[in-house]
């Protein structure tokens, strides 16, 4: 196991905002909080408040939108409450988000129901459909759609899963996962120390082991290039000393499937709210500022978004491709809430490089693989040869991405790495029964 550690030194720059107001919510003092900002690709949008116009009572509104923030409808649900990200809007358009409703009792214990709110024609009208009810009062974690009928939800009692748009759900796990999210027609959660997928068509259940780099519960996933990027809150920062004395945030990048693993470490004071992945960046808000990396996690920008405005916090993000991104913040001072946009990816004006520690733990070989690599370094070839016939052989870079990929039907090949910048790079050989890993630098 090789662990490989970069420390950035801080350096600031000057530039102009980054981001456009597109719209706001007006506070008029009062304390309110978004819960949800969630949309597509086609600039469908769902912006979710509680409670409303302040009082007693939580009420839940719900903003949407069918032109990337430029008209927005609104409709109000009484007597309701959302746990932040209960809710997705599909490529489709529909809409989904769940809530809590409390039901009280003369003669019988309070109970949760657990509720589902679609709508299938932009938020002109909404259908309610009760996932569950139980005793006592419990919190849902999680709600995620693969597309536009097939979905899965999640709170103490397990997971639920629907796909006939929400109107039944079926109790598939008891498990309490962390985090949910999705690949292909997967969906796929954290529990524990297992990496867990649900089949959406067959049905079928797996699990795998998730070594995390540090203690901790992952508490958002998402997918881009077979990359599983997983967001980790995380506590033994004792163990790896200073700056990371305390609680931190983590970000583990892991190729899939499991083998080349980077975690980047981000300080004590820094507290991960949001996490995007595009073609070519990361984008993170951390501390209610917008973070953004184009160069695999090497390197993060503190982007100065509202051109020095620091009384903006920003609390959820989403960024359509590498260009096309959107904040939400709330101001301190005024309690308004406000929606901005970037047609340049945040740029990287304005911003200063973070001091953060990118950490790659790497498997030199799977026990159930043996294979020899050779010369290692090299500068321009590879001679690999394994025990069982190697039917694939793939090249990654440190970040993740595929850098060759060829097809082998031999215990022995050359690997062509002369085109290759100089650095480290993973290399995946694959027979019929097993997968292993190794690092080869290119000198």
């Amino acid at each position: 196991m090789i662990r490989l550690t970069f420390l950035f030194c801080l350096l600031a720059t000057v530039g102009e905002a980054q981001f456009t107001q597109v719209f706001e919510i007006p506070s008029n003092y009062s304390m309110f909080d978004i819960k949800v900002f969630e949309m597509n690709d086609n600039g469908d949008m769902i912006i979710i408040t509680e409670p409303y116009n302040g009082g007693s009572s939580i009420n839940a509104m719900a903003y949407n939108s069918t032109d990337y923030g430029q008209s927005w409808d609104s409709t109000l649900f009484l007597n309701q409450t959302i746990m932040r990200d209960n809710a997705c809007v599909t490529e489709g358009g529909n809409l989904y988000f769940s809530t809590l409703i409390n039901v009280y009792s003369t003669t019988n214990p309070p109970y949760q129901r657990k509720v589902l709110h679609s709508s299938m024609d932009n938020g002109l009208t909404w259908t309610e459909k009760t996932i569950d009810s139980i005793q006592g009062f419990n919190k849902e974690r999680s709600l995620s759609f693969i597309n536009d009928s097939t979905g899965m939800f999640f709170y103490q009692q397990g997971m639920y899963f629907t796909n006939d748009y929400g109107q039944n759900w079926q109790h598939v796990d008891t498990i309490y996962p962390n985090s949910l999210g999705f690949l292909d027609n997967r969906f796929v959660y954290h529990a524990g120390l297992n990496l867990y997928t649900y089949d959406a068509i067959s049905g079928d259940r797996h699990s795998q082991p998730f070594e995390r780099f540090c203690d901790g519960f992952v508490y958002q996933v998402e997918f881009h290039n077979d990359i599983l990027y997983s967001v980790l809150r995380a506590s033994n920062g004792h163990v790896l000393g200073p700056p990371y004395n305390g609680n931190f945030a983590s970000l583990n990048m892991d190729v899939l499937p499991l083998g080349a693993q980077n975690a980047i470490h981000f300080p004590q004071r820094y507290a991960f709210i949001d996490l995007s992945i595009t073609n070519s960046c990361i984008h993170i808000v951390l501390d209610g500022r917008y973070v953004r990396s184009c160069d695999g996690g090497e390197t993060f920008y503190d982007v100065d978004a509202f051109n020095g405005n620091m009384n903006e916090n920003v609390r959820f993000m989403e960024f359509v491709n590498d260009t096309l991104g959107y904040l939400v913040s709330q101001n301190l001072i005024t309690y308004d809430w406000h929606l901005w946009e970037t047609t340049n990816g945040g740029g990287v004006n304005g911003a200063q490089v973070l001091t953060n520690t990118l950490t790659a733990n790497l498997v030199e070989e799977n026990q159930n693989l043996s294979f020899e690599l050779y010369p290692n370094p090299s500068k321009n070839t590879v001679n690999i040869v394994s025990h069982e016939l190697i039917r694939e052989l793939v090249v990654f870079s440190m970040d993740g991405k595929i850098i060759s990929s060829q097809k082998v039907n031999s215990k022995t090949t050359t690997l062509d790495i002369s085109s290759f910048p100089k650095g480290n790079y993973v290399v995946k050989v694959a027979t019929e029964n097993a997968i292993g890993h190794s690092k080869i630098v290119k000198i």
